[in-house]
């Protein structure tokens, strides 16, 4: 945005992490984010998609 700038901002400490859906990219970014030590929440749209994102991550 023209004129926008973050000068004086304090960037915030991330807690947790949410992310929407598991496939290769969302579990992907988890993965990462837990190797990382970033407590992550995955959310799917029902429970087989879900387990099978979190096989992934595992």
């Amino acid at each position: 945005v023209p004129g926008v700038t973050d000068l004086g901002l304090v960037p915030r400490k991330i807690s947790k992490v949410g992310i929407l859906g598991g496939g290769l990219m969302g579990s992907g970014i988890a993965t990462a984010l837990i190797l990382s030590n970033y407590p992550v929440i995955l959310k799917e749209v029902n429970a087989q998609f879900l387990q099978a994102g979190v096989e992934r991550v595992r």
